[in-house]
């Protein structure tokens, strides 16, 4: 096929999707502006249904990993950068009900503050699941450290969304690759075997996961 003529095949398949919009994105970023830019200076909501219209997106299912890494440090100010997404998540949902879902931030790294921002964002917020990194600094999901977060995601038979990462040991490894090429999958890879031979799947079975 020549360059132009993938060009066309391409331009067709994106007016015809914008005729029949029917695709849902799981995996859609959005950036909160009391977080600061964190690498997506480009964002506004306009831009995210700009790009579902052009595309024939119909529906996202909104995330904010950034909001998780800040989450990771295991302090107040770590929960506080979740509780903030969360809630900016909610108003985005809230302005485009048949648009937008969220999946809320969850401080893994704070039992505590995990179990809390569980709560606000299923019973306050209304949230349509969660999203967590397929690393914290140094654990993956099935670490015995996360037993009572994904206890009461059990309970909660609630929607896990499992985003990559870059592990701590391994992103500035040099590769000649991006970690986004590189680690990203092979975190993945590690969060599902970690789930799996920790018996985290097995014993949490209300649990839906995204991968």
């Amino acid at each position: 096929v020549t360059a132009g003529g993938a060009l066309s095949y391409f331009a067709a398949d994106i007016m015809k999707a914008q005729n029949n919009p029917r695709r849902v994105d799981m995996h859609h970023h959005f950036q909160p502006p009391a977080l600061g830019n964190q690498g997506l200076q480009w964002w506004t909501p306009k831009h995210s249904l700009d790009m579902m219209d052009k595309y024939g997106v119909s529906f996202a299912m909104i995330s904010n990993p950034s909001a998780s890494q800040l989450a990771y440090d295991g302090t107040q100010k770590g929960n506080d950068a979740a509780r903030k997404s969360n809630e900016y998540g909610a108003k985005l949902v809230a302005e485009n009900p048949k648009r937008f879902g969220l999946f809320a931030a969850i401080p893994m790294n704070n039992t505590d503050g995990a179990l809390k921002e569980i709560e606000y964002a299923l019973d306050t917020l209304k949230a349509d699941g969660f999203q967590i990194g397929s690393s914290t600094i140094d654990k993956w999901p099935g670490d015995p450290a996360f037993d009572p977060v994904f206890a009461e995601l059990d309970r909660r038979k609630a929607v896990v969304f499992i985003h990559p990462t870059a592990p701590g040991c391994c992103g500035n490894l040099a590769t000649g690759a991006p970690s986004t090429i590189l680690e990203y999958p092979f975190d993945e890879a590690r969060a599902i075997g970690s789930l799996v031979f920790n018996g985290v799947t097995n014993k949490y079975r209300n649990i839906r996961f995204i991968f």
